[in-house]
C-alpha cells in the first residue's frame, strides 16, 4: 500500500526528483483527474482530505515513490506555473500549427522571438511543448469541459484561447469573469439612479430659473441610461442562452451517460474518464447507442490503454 499523507517531522524528506522519470508526473496528471472526476475537489482548495490521500497513496503504489502531500502539492502549484505560462504564450494568437515532433507551437522564428521577449520564461517551450495538457487544462480549468476545452495535440491545430481558471485553487486566484457580460452589475442601481434622475428632470421643469439647455441634457441622459440597461440586459439574455447549449460530447455529458449504464462501478467510471480524455473517443462512443455496445467499446478501450 502507498504511504500515510502523515509525515514524520524528524525523518529526513528525500528530495522529489521528478526530471528523473517523465512517467511520474503523467502518473500524478492521471491521479488528479481521477479525483477531480469522483469529485474530491472543493474550491478554495486542490482537494478534499480524501482526494489527497487517494493521490498520496496511489502514487506511491503505482511509482513506487514515496512523496507526501506537500511533494505532490508543491508539484501541482509547478505545474499549475507552467500551465498558465502557456497560456499567456498562446494567447490571442489563433490560426497558428502544431509541430508533432516538438509537440509544440508550429510558428515562423520572429513569433517566437516576440514572444519570448515579453515571456522569457517560455523559452523552454520552443523545443519541447508543455506535458499531459488534456490533463492539466481539467485540473486548472475552473470551466465545464466543452468540445473545444477536450483539444488534443492529434488535431494539428492550435486550440481557442481560453479564459483564465477562477478559484478553485489554493493560490486565491480571482474567480474568472466574463468582460462582456458581467452579471455582477447591479441593474437595479441603475433603475434606481433612472427613477431619481427622472424626478429630479421633472422638477427642474417647474423652475424658470434652469435654462432650458440643461434641461435637455437632463432628459438626453435618462434616455442614455434606459438604452443601456437594456442593451446589458440583452447582451446578457444572449450570453446565457449560448452558453446554456453545452457539446453533447462534452465531457460532463458523456460521463453522465457513462455513470448511467448499467452494472458499471464506481472504479470502472474512474478507468472510463481516463480513455474519455480524448474528444475523438467521445465522439465515437457517442456513435453507439445501445448500452451494451457502449459498455463494450469503453471496456475495450481500457483494455487496450492498460496494455501500454
Amino acid at each position: 500500500m502507498g504511504k500515510n499523507t502523515t509525515s514524520n517531522p524528524e525523518a529526513k524528506k528525500a528530495r522529489a526528483l521528478w526530471d528523473n522519470n517523465s512517467s511520474w508526473t503523467t502518473t500524478f496528471c492521471n491521479l488528479c483527474v481521477e479525483q477531480i472526476q469522483l469529485g474530491n475537489r472543493n474550491k478554495g482548495v486542490a482537494f478534499k482530505t480524501i482526494g489527497w490521500t487517494n493521490i498520496v497513496t496511489k502514487f506511491c503504489d503505482e511509482t513506487g515513490q514515496n512523496y507526501d502531500r506537500e511533494q505532490l502539492k508543491s508539484r501541482w502549484d509547478v505545474l499549475k506555473g507552467d500551465w498558465r505560462l502557456w497560456e499567456k504564450l498562446r494567447m490571442h494568437d489563433t490560426g497558428l500549427g502544431w509541430d508533432t515532433a516538438k509537440g509544440t507551437i508550429l510558428a515562423p522564428d520572429d513569433w517566437w522571438d516576440r514572444k519570448l521577449k515579453e515571456l522569457p520564461k517560455a523559452k523552454k517551450f520552443r523545443e519541447k511543448g508543455l506535458q499531459n495538457l488534456e490533463q492539466l487544462d481539467i485540473m486548472f480549468r475552473d470551466v465545464a469541459a466543452t468540445g473545444e476545452a477536450a483539444w488534443t495535440p492529434s488535431s494539428n491545430t492550435l486550440p481557442p484561447t481560453m479564459p483564465q481558471e477562477g478559484a478553485g485553487d489554493s493560490d486565491g486566484s480571482s474567480e474568472f469573469k466574463d468582460n462582456q457580460c458581467d452579471m455582477s452589475l447591479d441593474i437595479d442601481s441603475l433603475q434606481q439612479e433612472h427613477t431619481s434622475q427622472s424626478r429630479s428632470s421633472g422638477l427642474k421643469r417647474t423652475s424658470e430659473s434652469i435654462p432650458s439647455q440643461k434641461k435637455k441634457k437632463k432628459i438626453g441622459g435618462a434616455v442614455m441610461l434606459d438604452n443601456r440597461i437594456s442593451e446589458l440586459i440583452t447582451v446578457c439574455k444572449n450570453k446565457s442562452e449560448g452558453t446554456s447549449r453545452e457539446s453533447p460530447s462534452s465531457v460532463d455529458n458523456v460521463m453522465a451517460i457513462v455513470r448511467a449504464l448499467p452494472g458499471v462501478d464506481s472504479r470502472f467510471v474512474v478507468q472510463a474518464s481516463l480513455v474519455l480524455l480524448k474528444k475523438i473517443h467521445r465522439d465515437m462512443f457517442l456513435t453507439f447507442k445501445e448500452p451494451e455496445l457502449q459498455l463494450a467499446y469503453l471496456q475495450e478501450l481500457i483494455s487496450l490503454k492498460q496494455k501500454k
